[in-house]
């Protein structure tokens, strides 16, 4: 059976201007705080999974490794030229960008090429995250792009953020938050948001030191921020967000935790270590400490777990 691809080409440019979001939002994980609605698209990499239940992709040099979950037994790869970013929704697929700025998206444990996305971008994206609750992709380069539908995407550029936006992650809820460095206004790093159905971001100020940030997650109950520190030290803080402050609630020590981007599934941190950017780490999260050896992989930079769809668990069992 060949290969199915669906070469897409974005339809619809909209730039927008940066602007103050009037009103306050709920902080972030306090109970109480997410409507029934929103609690049933929770993103499923956050339950418990059983043994077999996802995979842990790895971007390399030249190719995407996956492998099994827990017991990291290699499991396929796919041959992309200079993989970067990489993501994954609620259904198990999984979406890869190159140096070109295209998104190549695959199913659950598969290699065959499901759609090819052209996000109209100048250069590589460097961070992509997908809305659990309406199926948006945002994509960082430098600038975010957010796209819609299926048949005809639609993007949403927003270009005139104060930083140059370096990773992106949607919570459960459907708000967006981005990361970058050197803002104009003078500090090291930043913070914005972009609410659901908001037209515009928000700044957030937090209030911990550091002198850059390379990426963000959402953890289940805060946004998790990879932050580096004086002295090479890097932390993930956990931030509770409340309108435009954001609150270090926890700061977690991760010790020889490399640079890059992260991902946080079922009570671990996967990202690659200080010591051997080839080499991925395995942290207990939100304890930290030091790392578990996971897989090598040439050039290792990106990770990303996706959840077996619940129609292939059922079919096993």
């Amino acid at each position: 059976m060949g290969q199915l691809i669906r070469s897409v080409t974005v339809a619809t440019a909209i730039t927008t201007t940066f602007a103050g979001c009037g009103g306050s939002q709920p902080v972030i994980g306090t109970p109480g705080t997410m409507p029934r609605a929103a609690a049933i698209a929770q993103r499923t990499e956050h339950r418990t999974l059983g043994s077999g239940a996802a995979l842990l992709y790895v971007t390399g040099t030249d190719k995407v490794d996956f492998y099994t979950l827990p017991g990291l037994q290699a499991a396929g790869s796919i041959t992309i030229d200079d993989p970067w970013a990489i993501c994954s929704d609620t259904s198990g697929d999984v979406f890869i960008s190159n140096y070109t700025g295209k998104l190549f998206e695959y199913a659950y444990d598969s290699t065959d090429l499901l759609e090819e996305i052209d996000t109209k971008t100048n250069g590589p994206v460097t961070g992509c995250s997908v809305d659990a609750t309406t199926g948006n992709i945002a994509a960082s380069a430098g600038d975010v792009l957010v796209m819609s539908g299926r048949r005809h995407r639609k993007v949403v550029f927003y270009s005139d953020l104060p930083f140059f936006a370096t990773n992106c992650a949607y919570d459960a809820t459907g708000n967006l938050f981005v990361v970058g460095n050197q803002l104009q206004s003078g500090h090291n790093f930043g913070l914005s948001e972009l609410p659901k159905s908001a037209s515009a971001f928000e700044a957030i100020s937090v209030n911990g030191p550091g002198t850059a940030t390379s990426a963000v997650q959402w953890d289940g109950k805060y946004v998790a921020l990879n932050v580096a520190l004086r002295g090479h030290k890097r932390v993930i803080y956990r931030i509770g967000v409340n309108g435009s402050v954001g609150t270090v609630a926890q700061t977690v020590s991760v010790k020889d935790f490399g640079p890059g981007p992260f991902w946080i599934e079922n009570g671990a941190l996967y990202g690659t270590t200080r010591t051997s950017r080839n080499e991925i780490g395995l942290w207990a999260y939100p304890r930290g400490g030091q790392p578990a050896s996971g897989p090598v992989v040439q050039g290792a930079t990106y990770v990303t777990v996706a959840i077996k769809p619940a129609a292939l668990r059922q079919a096993v069992r």
